[in-house]
């Protein structure tokens, strides 16, 4: 089930007022338990006690705010509204501020000695508010960057028949075209960069010419099979053409995605590959938007320049653009 983010402002705005109602409750049950440990320790210094009440009563509104804060995180989970969560934020925004001037009315009352009528006092609620905010704000933009992460993670690891190569656990030519274009808008859009593998492998029409095409076959499928257990968590693994392969690697610079490039090549060449055990290597190059390029057709071209510098300085190796 899931939410427009009008309905989710609504429900949220309905569960703070909710909370906001039961605050003057919460602080006088603080205020009786404080005003007994105050009496039970014989301070008689006003300055004391009341610094020791306004602390107290600190605390009972840092965790009514960071317990508003955790609940409506929960909603955003059950009703799968990550998505939204600027409207939470404006809610919590909303509610704290109202949250801290309710908090000076009431311990401003008679009814609680008038606690909060100095202005020291007054000054080191609303400090205390600013700080609570920011740690909410932290806490919630750190579970929606999680939550947005696994949706991302989902979006790139899912992949319909219609979209695998008709031979190889990879994804088609066509749809890395499409992709390309997506997660480069994505990656612009959020300001993170986006890396493109080229792969071929090396040599591979003397596999054919040697060995015959249903080995070299075989080779083409357990090549494939690495790709893909390397990247499957970070990327999304494609057939480019032939005995060429592509790669998109989500928010990892060039030299992540080198690294990454690196120990596939080093599984390629330590893996006897086929029925005929053949000993096997792979070139790679590595390009990123917005480093190495500025749209797809440049990062495309920029990642296929690395590749042929990697197989043209003695292949089984990986090269980066512009190095």
């Amino acid at each position: 089930m899931s939410l427009s983010d009008s309905d989710l402002e609504e429900l949220a705005e309905l569960y703070l007022k909710k909370r906001l109602k039961g605050l003057p409750e919460s602080l006088a049950q603080c205020r009786e338990q404080i005003g007994y440990d105050v009496q039970e320790q014989f301070m008689r210094s006003d300055t004391l006690s009341r610094g020791i009440l306004v602390g107290a009563f600190a605390e009972t509104l840092e965790s009514h705010c960071m317990q508003a804060a955790d609940d409506l995180i929960g909603l955003m989970r059950a009703f799968d509204t990550f998505t939204e969560a600027a409207c939470i934020r404006k809610q919590l925004d909303i509610h704290v501020d109202a949250t801290a001037a309710g908090l000076v009315n009431i311990l401003s009352g008679e009814g609680f000695g008038g606690i909060a009528s100095a202005s020291s006092e007054q000054k080191r609620i609303v400090n205390l508010m600013t700080d609570i905010k920011r740690r909410m704000y932290q806490k919630l933009d750190h579970e929606v960057m999680q939550e947005m992460r696994k949706i991302e993670q989902a979006d790139i690891l899912e992949s319909s028949s219609d979209h695998l190569d008709d031979r190889l656990p990879l994804n088609r030519r066509g749809a890395f075209d499409n992709d390309l274009i997506d997660f480069s808008r994505n990656a612009q859009k959020k300001k993170e960069p986006l890396s493109l593998l080229m792969v071929d492998i090396d040599h591979f029409k003397k596999v054919n010419d040697n060995h015959g095409h249903a080995v070299g076959d075989e080779v083409l499928v357990e090549v494939a099979e690495l790709l893909v257990s390397r990247s499957s968590r970070k990327g999304k693994a494609y057939r480019f053409g032939g005995e060429e392969f592509a790669l998109l690697i989500p928010n990892y610079s060039a030299e992540e995605a080198a690294g990454l490039a690196e120990r596939i090549r080093k599984d390629i060449a330590a893996s006897p590959l086929s029925s005929k055990q053949l000993n096997i290597t792979a070139s790679f190059g590595a390009a990123c938007l917005p480093d190495h390029a500025a749209d797809t057709r440049s990062l495309l071209e920029s990642a296929d320049t690395a590749l042929y510098q990697a197989k043209g300085s003695g292949r089984n190796r990986v090269c980066i653009a512009g190095d």
